[in-house]
């Protein structure tokens, strides 16, 4: 077995499912659950939150926030009774004016979470799972496919923001996780 793999996990399209209504065609309504933190309504189903609880609990990944919510992620996960998971480092947040004028100068990836991804396989050198509503609208094929193609091993898991992870996203996530914790 391999090094664990990291989980960069965000929250507003992946555990908050951004829709005004409840999705019941993804989880029934009894599955739904909704805090307020921060002033703002975060919608969850609980198969998700106790998805993200079982990973955690037989360690089959470090889970890390990884979203703009940034140290109030730690809001979100106690409003859920998630377990304290630790905000994946990122100093190219928030993207500065004189940061995006060098991305474009040099052809960097405009999106600012795309670097800390890459940074757990090329420095960390752990297996990288990445669970984010923005990736395929955010990073292009090539940042894509560089990722995927890492011999570590990248699963992309980009749900619709409306629902957040559904089930087959989940048993994605589970079979990608199992294989790398043999």
């Amino acid at each position: 077995m391999g090094a664990k793999p990291v989980w960069l996990l965000d929250i507003d399209g992946v555990i908050n499912a951004t829709s005004s209504k409840i999705q019941t065609h993804i989880w029934p309504e009894s599955e739904w659950t909704r805090q307020h933190v921060d002033g703002f309504q975060i919608t969850a189903a609980r198969r998700v939150l106790d998805f993200i609880r079982a990973v955690h609990a037989e360690g089959l990944a470090d889970i890390r926030w990884h979203t703009t919510w940034q140290d109030r992620a730690l809001d979100v996960g106690a409003a859920f009774g998630l377990p304290e998971f630790e905000v994946q480092e990122c100093p190219e947040w928030p993207p500065t004016s004189e940061l995006v004028a060098f991305w474009m100068k040099e052809g960097w990836p405009k999106w600012w979470k795309y670097l800390a991804a890459k940074r757990i396989l090329t420095e960390e050198k752990r297996p990288l799972l990445w669970t984010d509503d923005d990736i395929f609208s955010e990073l292009n094929a090539v940042r894509r496919q560089e990722l995927k193609s890492h011999k570590l091993g990248v699963c992309l898991v980009t749900p619709l923001s409306m629902n957040g992870l559904d089930s087959s996203n989940l048993r994605v996530i589970e079979k990608w996780l199992k294989s790398k914790n043999r």
